[in-house]
């Protein structure tokens, strides 16, 4: 059995297929007498990309006279170039086969307007078009097969105007509405064949709405605060950017309208320009400009039609920071520090300019210590973050154990100078001063003369003769008559015949006290004991002495304890024991 193909046109082989142009394929099947062979059946292979058949099946019956016709045409507009087609014919157990190549044409493809007429066409704001397009190959309509055309504009990607992806042809015709959404400017729908580069663009001229508001957008620095000429610098800007917005009466941005700009201030400042544009998203913007003198401003926008809106206030600052308003402060003024290394406290500065606020960010401050260490690895100092500046004193040495070696003539006191520059060569600067405190109490002194109080160096003696509560002021210090560390607690143990209270129980964060510029005497803290003797044995009046005793005890951060023992002697009760 023999299998042979030729064009169902008579021609001898099939040869190119192309758009509109389907290609009839004729096959015919011969036993080996030559004779024709009835009822084979044929089945016929393509790649599907490039070629579609009829019957879609891809399978025929030969006649009477042995031959069986498909139609073959192009799969789609991509499809191009040559191909094999493939014949399978079978009859029993006898079979035969035959192939052949066809070259699938390029397709001549472009696309008409059809509607609207006018190019650009006139829409009125927020309307609606009817769009209408024909598929053509080779100048006429393709109406052979569906053709799907993908859709984008500039404003329908903006969100501005809506139209769909794609449209698919009927009988070689496309139909679409076009929907304005407050394009305000001109717009080119962009229609493609897809899998061709075939296509057409649709100019649409879509009015502008009309400006109902104009709304302040964004201003920038953030904090709406900028500084006089030249004044800028690190974290200073001489100029604010100021947005602002044109909506029309449903809310939607306004483009390309013209928007007027001036300022409201006391002082000089300047704009960049008088007026501006909006842009697609309705957005307009002007730089505010300051002048020499620190003020307060507000930008005025106005539209064509007087709807007109004011910005938040800008201020308009020195910017540098003033002497006035250099203040220095310490976590604690007196830390266990003179006896333990990489103990800590918080330094802070605070700066402001000259109408009371925070610097800008990242002025740099310069700190040193005449005892013990400060700032960090980096940086022998800090730089400012709202007008603020933090480091940390850490204890270790030097440390100075007399006040003649000291250099402020007073041993176991750091002090921290504090400097930077307002401007180029105005330098502001500060002292501040801690306390490394010693650990052990070495000096108990009496705040005044109390009645009845003796105190040596082996402890304290009261004599009282009533019965009431004995309140005695004693200051206490270390080895250098400094203050004990912040937070040393101060209590009574050991009671017996008595009861002792301690204000306040705790010793407080102690500033050093200045004497002509220096820090001398005994800057210890002074706490109050207040002692009761034991009511059931104490009588006023009493011919009997009696003894009460306790311990106070000052117990440091670190848990150093000093001791001093306290004796009460008052009048009892005859039969007291």
């Amino acid at each position: 059995m023999t299998l042979t193909l030729q064009a169902a046109d008579g021609a001898a082989t099939p040869t190119t297929i192309a758009l509109g142009k389907p290609l009839g394929v004729t096959a015919t099947v011969l036993d080996q007498a030559g004779k024709p062979v009835a009822n084979a059946l044929l089945t016929v292979a393509v790649d599907p990309e490039m070629l579609s058949m009829t019957p879609a099946r891809g399978q025929v019956a030969t006649d009477a006279g042995g031959k069986a016709t498909l139609t073959l045409a192009p799969a789609g507009v991509a499809s191009s170039g040559p191909t094999v087609v493939k014949v399978l014919a079978q009859q029993g157990s006898n079979s035969a086969s035959a192939e052949s190549v066809v070259t699938v044409a390029q397709p001549a493809l472009s696309v008409r307007r059809v509607s609207p007429l006018a190019s650009p066409a006139p829409l009125a704001a927020y309307g609606a078009a009817l769009v209408t397009l024909d598929v053509l190959n080779d100048g006429a309509v393709l109406s052979s097969m569906p053709v799907t055309l993908s859709l984008r504009s500039n404003c329908a990607d903006a969100g501005r105007a809506a139209l769909p992806a794609s449209v698919t042809t009927v009988q070689g015709r496309a139909q679409f509405t076009y929907q304005d959404k407050g394009c305000a400017q001109g717009d080119s729908i962009v229609a493609t064949v897809e899998g061709s580069s075939a296509g057409i663009s649709v100019a649409m001229a879509p009015a502008s709405p009309d400006a109902a508001s104009v709304v302040v957008g964004d201003i920038t620095p953030a904090d709406k605060s900028i500084v006089i000429q030249g004044a800028g610098g690190n974290g200073r800007t001489e100029t604010a950017l100021v947005g602002f917005r044109v909506l029309d009466k449903t809310g939607a941005p306004v483009a390309n309208q013209t928007v007027a700009f001036s300022a409201i201030s006391t002082r000089a400042v300047g704009l960049s320009r008088n007026s501006g544009l909006t842009d697609a998203n309705g957005d307009v913007y002007v730089n505010l400009i300051s002048g020499v003198e620190p003020t307060a401003v507000r930008v005025v926008a106005r539209l064509a039609n007087g709807v007109s809106t004011v910005s938040d206030t800008i201020t308009v600052t020195t910017g540098l920071p003033t002497q006035l308003s250099f203040s220095l402060s310490a976590e604690k003024f007196n830390i266990e520090g003179y006896d333990y290394d990489d103990v800590e406290n918080e330094i802070k500065l605070l700066l402001a300019d000259q109408f009371s606020n925070p610097v800008a960010d990242g002025v740099p401050v310069v700190v040193q210590t005449d005892s013990g260490a400060i700032g960090s690895a980096d940086r022998g100092g800090c730089l400012t973050a709202n007008g603020r500046c933090v480091v940390n004193l850490r204890s270790q040495n030097p440390r100075y154990g007399s006040d003649a070696a000291a250099p402020r003539g007073r041993a176991g006191l750091a002090t921290i100078t504090v400097t930077t520059l307002a401007g180029s060569n105005a330098a502001l600067s500060g002292e501040i001063a801690v306390f490394l405190s010693g650990s052990h109490v070495r000096h108990f002194t009496l705040d005044g003369t109390p009645a009845g109080v003796a105190l040596t160096s082996s402890g304290m003696t009261v004599t009282t003769t009533n019965c009431a509560a004995v309140n005695v002021p004693l200051r206490i210090s270390d080895a250098r008559r400094n203050p004990m560390p912040a937070e040393t607690a101060v209590a009574f143990d050991s009671t017996v015949s008595m009861t002792g209270k301690v204000y306040p129980a705790e010793v407080p964060s102690a500033a050093p006290m200045y004497t002509g510029g220096v820090v001398t005497g005994d800057q210890g803290t002074v706490h109050t004991l207040s002692l009761l003797p034991e009511s059931g044995t104490c009588q006023q009046g009493g011919t009997k002495q009696m003894t009460a005793s306790a311990n106070l005890v000052v117990t440091t951060p670190f848990g150093n304890a000093t001791l001093l023992p306290i004796v009460i002697r008052y009048p009892g009760k005859a039969d007291a024991p």
